[in-house]
């Protein structure tokens, strides 16, 4: 079984304004599970035995191992099995398969799934690509990380239907159908020759802006399956504004209000100190990065921790009609001192669309439930479009929050004129970070060419949300 090729930079602190060297060799890694508690309800569950139902982690399906499904699956199984037709979504890369590991059975649940993200926990597997294969020989990639996840893209399967495959080895070297590279102060998410989007491990920004506004760790540019980017950095009305990006505006932390959004105020700032890892395979890749929120005003201190867990997927064979990322958040105090999040109009995770929507006849606001810019602002949604023209073409990229999510689904700060919005749950009231109880947030990250569709977006948070159930029997 052939490991995955992994690209892990050195570790090393960072400046926005300096990258590191890195060291391309061949490992077994992958990504975290996701099994961190989260603050408040809905932490990810751990991986039980038995026909225990748990979940997996951010995106994951519903597992039992031992046999069939115990009293705790959230989906009756129902209908005849159903068999995946015309392949899957990525190649399995050469020599074929032997050796058959495990039965495993995917469940429907009471929702239609079409190139549905799955996951299940595989241990003894951890760094290997596995391959699924149906009754009539047709083989799915199944990539395991280092946690022992297993993922895998589910071509169709309708509501109520369960289909059963043979888990086998996977004999030749595995394709890298995505990819994580860095190059020119970024790592690169790619699938084939298209990128998803860049993580920025340095910075350069455009001519004017201070230095204490210069920060890296964030997303820019994100694109479109079509090449257009749809994104925007340092826009000129908030220099501070950075693609996909997090922070929060009214902390209390050691007695006094840290302001780390607004940088302008000297007050605090968030940086990234460097890239654990980074991983690819043919169904995802991505990379794990640690961030630091630091204080100012109390001498240059740092008050909170953050790890992101990035991860891109191949969801289509060919072209896709829109690209999939996942985004996990980790933060944690990093003194004994708790950080108090005070409560405010906006703060938390931020997304700033592309510079041609400051134009508001240009862009197009659009949340769950049918919330337009206005009437979504100060509301909670399951789910945020930010898109419009760019270029005469109609493109835009959605942020889908995870159930699990503190205070979900999370109030959103919709701005009225400047094309950004953001999911703030301190809106809503203070809350606390607390030594060693780390606070968990998850994001899934869809780009789309054309109009925002609000039955795709619903069918892809639904299975983000409530995934397939797995059961694995062991041969």
């Amino acid at each position: 079984m052939m490991p995955l090729s992994v690209s892990l930079p050195r570790r090393h602190a960072l400046s926005p304004l300096h990258g590191g060297l890195s060291l391309t060799i061949l490992l077994a890694f992958g990504c975290g599970d996701g099994s961190e508690p989260s603050h408040g309800s809905g932490g990810a569950g751990n991986i039980g035995s038995g026909g225990d139902v748990n979940t997996t982690g951010s995106g994951g399906a519903l597992l039992t191992t031992g046999g069939t499904s115990g009293g705790g699956g959230t989906q009756a199984a129902g209908g005849s099995s159903d068999s995946i037709s015309g392949g899957g979504p990525n190649s399995s890369g050469g020599g074929g398969s032997t050796d058959v590991l495990a039965d495993v059975t995917v469940r429907a649940g009471t929702l239609s799934r079409d190139h549905t993200i799955v996951s299940f926990q595989y241990a003894g597997a951890n760094g290997q690509v596995l391959a699924l294969r149906d009754a009539e020989g047709e083989e799915l990639p199944v990539q395991v990380d280092a946690n022992g996840v297993a993922t895998f893209i589910l071509p169709t399967l309708a509501a109520n239907a369960e289909a059963t495959f043979s888990l086998t080895q996977l004999t030749g070297e595995p394709s890298a159908g995505v990819t994580a590279t860095e190059v020119g102060g970024v790592v690169r998410l790619g699938i084939g020759e298209s990128t998803v989007a860049d993580f920025r491990v340095t910075s350069t920004p455009p001519s004017g802006v201070d230095a204490i506004d210069v920060r890296a760790g964030y997303l820019h540019p994100v694109y479109t399956p079509a090449g257009t980017v749809v994104t925007d950095d340092y826009p000129e009305d908030h220099r501070w504004h950075h693609g996909i990006w997090t922070a929060w505006t009214q902390a209390e932390f050691n007695g006094h209000v840290v302001d780390f959004w607004n940088t302008y105020k000297n007050e605090g700032r968030v940086d990234l100190e460097g890239v654990e890892e980074t991983w690819q395979g043919p169904v995802h890749a991505g990379l794990d990065a640690k961030l630091i929120h630091v204080d100012l005003v109390g001498g240059s201190t740092t008050a909170l921790n953050e790890r992101w867990v990035v991860r891109a997927y191949k969801t289509h064979a060919g072209s896709s009609p829109y690209f999939v990322f996942d985004l996990e958040s980790t933060q944690t105090a990093a003194t004994a001192a708790p950080v108090e999040l005070l409560q405010w109009d906006y703060g938390g995770f931020a997304f700033r669309g592309h510079g041609e929507w400051a134009d508001v006849s240009k862009a197009n606001f659009l949340a769950s439930d049918g919330k337009d810019r206005a009437a979504g602002d100060g509301q909670t949604g399951r789910w945020c479009f930010l898109g419009g023209s760019v270029g005469g073409s109609q493109v835009g990229y959605a942020a889908l929050g995870h159930p699990s999510n503190f205070r979900a689904p999370q109030t959103m700060r919709i701005h009225p004129t400047d094309p950004y919005m953001a999911f703030s749950p301190v809106k809503d009231g203070p809350f606390t970070i607390e030594p060693n109880a780390p606070y968990v947030t998850r994001f899934r990250v869809v780009t789309i060419d054309g109009a925002p569709d609000t039955a795709l977006l619903d069918r892809l948070w639904n299975d983000y949300a409530t995934p397939p159930e797995v059961t694995v029997t062991p041969r």
